[in-house]
């Protein structure tokens, strides 16, 4: 069947359209992603060699625009991002996750290659770390902790998404934290009185570990103070 002029030109003014449409759709598409590092330079062109005029921290959303090889590491790659305040600019692939959710562990947990008991690893995820959520189900998420360190699944209790308290996550990996994500206790005091909200369930747990370590070492010290009476009694018997 043969089309007449006019249903050519329909058809054509349709693909036209289509192709139209299209093109906009994927000018305008992006990539939700965040920082997973503490830090990433954010470069004002898309070469390594440009302008660092800013710098995107830990748990920080973005918005992946488009792709450009880097000149100067072959195998990395810079992406053009846009913050949440709209700035435009350049920075490391490697330091940003796709498709993730913010969150901060709420207890130790012990990570599983999959989402199965039988799947236990000898590492985990200590309280307070920050992490990223890439998938889940009803009772396991599957996260990967800061600087791409760590990577399985835990249980869904022992994590949380709460803002505040992926805030206090955020504040503890850079002052808290160890390289290993385990508190370093004697900083806990300082980091309690400095932090902006106490309120967030990850505040009132670090408070009650610290109550614990307050109450474990006056119980010590009593102990070693009776140890030490009881010697001056031998003493003085003997």
């Amino acid at each position: 069947m043969l089309l007449t002029m006019k249903q050519k030109l329909f058809t054509l003014l349709v693909i036209s359209l289509f192709l139209s449409c299209t093109w906009k759709k994927n000018k305008n598409a992006f990539i939700e992603a965040l920082c997973i590092v503490g830090s990433s330079p954010v470069y004002e062109m898309p070469e390594m060699t440009s302008q660092v005029i800013a710098s995107f921290h830990l748990g920080e959303q973005v918005k992946i625009m488009n792709r450009a090889k880097s000149k100067r590491r072959t195998n990395s790659q810079l992406v053009e991002i846009q913050a949440t305040d709209g700035t435009a600019a350049w920075t490391l692939y490697e330091n940003l996750l796709t498709n993730a959710v913010p969150a901060a562990i709420l207890e130790d947990a012990v990570i599983y290659q999959h989402p199965e008991m039988n799947t236990q690893t000898d590492k985990k995820f200590h309280l307070a770390e920050f992490a990223a959520v890439t998938d889940q189900n009803e009772s396991w998420v599957r996260i990967m902790g800061a600087g791409k360190k760590k990577e399985g699944w835990i249980p869904r209790e022992c994590i949380t998404t709460h803002p505040g308290d992926v805030n206090v996550a955020i504040l503890a990996h850079s002052d808290l934290l160890d390289r290993n994500g385990v508190i370093i206790t004697d900083k806990l005091a300082d980091f309690l009185k400095h932090l902006p909200d106490n309120n967030a369930e990850l505040a009132i747990k670090l408070q009650q570990l610290m109550d614990q370590e307050v109450a474990d070492a006056i119980e010590q010290s009593i102990m070693e103070y009776e140890q030490e009476v009881y010697n001056e009694d031998i003493d003085i018997e003997d």
